[in-house]
């Protein structure tokens, strides 16, 4: 198929859960979907002092909440080995573009 299908989080308490990721990615199959490459992504962050509320959203976390990402993000990365259904990308820090 011409279709890959990228799923992104982040590291929002509101994000969803592993069996909420899994139920997205099995329900592909009902869209005919099923057989297309998947990649999850989560998002990179910066441990800090959030700059406004909703900090999470703007790449800083506060630092008691970097624990209970950091748990979600292996929860993530076991269950995507166990199933085998797509590919995970952690993303990395963003780079400055030239001249910023």
């Amino acid at each position: 198929q011409n279709v890959t299908v990228v799923v992104t989080t982040s590291p929002a308490r509101s994000d969803p859960e592993v069996d909420l990721l899994a139920a997205c990615f099995a329900s592909l199959a009902r869209a005919g979907l099923g057989r297309c490459p998947k990649v999850l992504v989560c998002d990179h962050f910066e441990p800090g002092k959030p700059r406004a509320k909703g900090a999470a959203h703007s790449g800083v976390m506060p630092a008691a909440d970097v624990a209970r990402y950091q748990e979600r993000l292996a929860r993530v990365k076991q269950a995507v080995r166990e199933a085998d259904t797509a590919a995970l990308v952690v993303a990395g820090p963003p780079v400055a573009a030239a001249g910023a």
